[in-house]
This record gives C-alpha cells, structure tokens and sequence, in this order.
C-alpha cells in the first residue's frame, strides 16, 4: 500500500511538471540535498505497513531546539512537557499502545504531504510537495508503538 501511495505521489508531481505552461517557472535552483536524506526503501515492499496520518504532528514551535535533539539519533521518545513545547499544547492522550516520538523529516516545500510507515523496525518518512523551495530538516511528531531501530526519509518536489 506504501508503495502505491510513494508511487502515486512521484506520479503526480512529475505530471503536474509536464503540464506546466511555457511561461511557468521552469528550473529550481534550491539545493534538494539534506544531510538527513537517507532513502533506502526495501526490495520488497509487502511487509510496509503505513502509519496512520492523524498522528503524525508537525513540530510548530522551537524548531531549532528539535533540530539540535536529531542531530545525533534519527529519532526520540517525548515527554508531556517536550509535547507542549514543541506543539504548544498540552500533550492529549496518545492512541493506544503508541508514545509520541520527535523524528527527522525533510521539507522539500513549506506544506508538503507526509507519509509514515513500517518495514519491520525501520520507519520510513516521505515528504513530497510542489513548488521551489530549499529542502530543511523539519523534525515531526509521530505516535508510533515501538521505538525505530533507523529512520529513512526521502523528499521530492514538482515546480
């Protein structure tokens, strides 16, 4: 299913490339390199599970801070207190048998569209948007249920 949504998603932003009209922007001069870019997608993609899109939250408040506790590790367990500095909110209840995790992302555009899943411990995180625009470290809150052995991410962006 993973692989349908990743594939979809590619598809339609080079679509929307092809059809843009002569007088659109043509070429993106942004780098489209991150340091915390590491796509490694599995061979086979039966066993990719997607993280449900509700609980992922974007980290709204004190983005270098969350920048600065991924420099070293991919991802980390929060507490109530780091929830409501990193969202502004109180922290809710999590959904059951999940904890929330700050994790790495790359923002290839200012809103992309995230997607979230499992190959077995490792978590992969795809960030697609259009426009033109640098790519950024943009750290995300996911609820996940076990803590992810490596976290993959990926970006891409369509003009």
């Amino acid at each position: 299913m993973t692989r349908l949504i990743v594939l979809f998603a590619t598809v339609t932003l080079m679509a929307c490339t092809a059809a843009m009209s002569a007088g659109a922007q043509e070429r993106c001069d942004h780098p489209t390199t991150n340091e915390w870019l590491r796509a490694s997608p599995p061979a086979d993609w039966r066993g990719v599970t997607t993280v449900e899109v509700s609980p992922v939250l974007e980290v709204e408040h004190e983005i270098a801070s969350a920048v600065a506790k991924l420099e070293d590790v991919d991802a980390i367990p929060l507490t109530p207190d780091e929830m409501r500095q990193f969202t502004g909110e109180p922290a809710g209840d999590p959904p059951s048998g999940t904890r929330p995790y700050l994790v790495r992302a790359v923002y290839p555009t200012s809103w992309p569209t995230l997607h979230v899943s499992w190959y077995g411990n490792e978590l992969y995180v795809f960030a697609g948007g259009l426009g033109c625009a640098p790519f950024v470290k943009r750290p995300i809150i996911v609820y996940l249920d076990r803590p992810p052995h490596t976290v993959f991410t990926s970006a891409r962006s369509a003009l």
